[in-house]
C-alpha cells in the first residue's frame, strides 16, 4: 500500500501522527471523547484511520467539526437515522438512510474535501481482503465500512462489493502504519468480548458472533499501535445509542491516562534525525 498522498512531508519535520478509530457498534461513541482531549491539548492528528463506526465518527472529525458540534450530533443520532428495514437476500437492512443523514449537516460528501486526510476501511466480501479508500465519494466509503454482514446489505463501490471493515481491519492500526505513520494511537472500544446474559434476538445473536470471529485478530492489530486507549465499556451495549454521554465520557477519561505518553512518542526523532544519526552525518 502506498502512503496517503496528503500525508507525504518532509520526514525531519515532525513525527506524522495517525489516530486508528476501531469498530464496536454504540461503543464508538468514546471515540468522540478520545478526539476531544486529544484537541484540547493541541494534539490533533495528521491521519485518521477508521473501521466501521470509527469510519463515521472519522468522517465527521476530518471535515472540521467542532467538538460540542460532534458531542450533540452523538447524542441525537439513532438507528432510524443510519438505516432502515429491507429485507432482501443479502440482509434485513439497508444503510442507505445514513447518506441522507450525513448529507444533511456534512460540509463535503468527497475525501478531498476533507480538512484531515481520512483513510476509510472496509472488506471485499469477494475475496476476502480488506479496502482502503483513501478517495473518491465518502459517504458511500462509510456505508461500506459499516455494512455489518447480516444486518446491513452490501455495499457495491468502484466495482467492488463490500461490507463491514470490521472482517479484516476491527482496529486500523496496521493501517495507519502502512500509510507512513511514526506515531500511531489506537481506540480499542471492544470491552469484554463475554456477554452477561444470552443474545435474546438476530441482531444480538449476530453482534456477538462478529465480536468472537474478529476478536483474537483485532488484539493482534493492536501490536502495530504505539499507544493504545481502551475506554471503559462495561455496562454498555453495542446498540446503546442512549449512553452517549456516558460514552463520550468514558472516551475523555481514557484518552487522559494516555496524554502523557502520547507526548513522549511525539518527542521521538523524525524518520531523517533517525537516518542521520545511523549514517553519523
Amino acid at each position: 500500500m502506498k502512503p496517503h498522498p496528503e500525508t507525504a512531508r518532509d520526514p525531519g519535520r515532525k513525527p506524522l501522527f495517525a489516530v486508528a478509530l476501531g469498530g464496536g457498534g454504540a461503543r464508538g461513541l468514546a471515540h468522540v471523547g478520545v478526539l476531544k482531549v486529544l484537541e484540547l491539548n493541541g494534539l490533533r492528528p495528521d491521519l485518521v484511520v477508521g473501521t466501521s463506526v470509527g469510519a463515521l465518527i472519522g468522517a465527521l472529525y476530518c471535515a472540521g467539526f467542532a467538538m460540542h458540534d460532534m458531542e450533540e450530533i452523538a447524542r441525537k443520532v439513532r438507528w432510524k437515522d443510519l438505516g432502515s428495514f429491507s429485507f432482501n437476500l443479502s440482509g434485513v437492512s439497508s444503510n442507505v438512510r445514513m447518506e441522507k443523514w450525513l448529507s444533511g449537516f456534512m460540509p463535503t460528501r468527497t475525501f478531498a474535501g476533507l480538512k484531515i486526510p481520512l483513510a476509510v476501511c472496509a472488506t471485499n466480501l469477494v475475496t476476502g481482503g480488506k479496502v482502503v479508500f483513501l478517495q473518491g465519494d465518502l459517504f458511500t466509503a462509510v456505508r461500506a465500512s459499516t455494512a455489518l454482514p447480516g444486518i446491513y446489505s452490501p455495499v457495491e463501490i468502484e466495482g467492488l462489493t463490500c461490507a463491514d471493515g470490521g472482517m479484516t481491519q476491527y482496529i486500523p492500526a496496521p493501517v495507519a502504519r502502512e500509510l507512513g505513520a511514526d506515531v500511531v494511537l489506537a481506540c480499542d472500544v471492544r470491552g469484554e468480548v463475554a456477554l452477561p446474559g444470552t443474545p435474546r434476538n438476530l441482531y444480538q445473536v449476530l453482534v456477538q458472533a462478529f465480536a468472537i470471529a474478529t476478536y483474537h485478530s483485532s488484539t493482534e492489530q493492536l501490536k502495530s499501535a504505539d499507544i493504545v486507549v481502551t475506554p471503559d465499556m462495561k455496562d454498555i451495549g453495542w446498540e446503546d445509542l442512549s449512553q452517549a454521554a456516558t460514552i463520550m465520557v468514558a472516551g475523555e477519561y481514557a484518552m487522559k491516562s494516555k496524554l502523557a505518553e502520547v507526548r513522549e512518542k511525539l518527542k521521538r526523532p523524525g524518520l531523517w534525525e533517525r537516518v542521520k544519526g545511523a549514517i553519523g552525518s
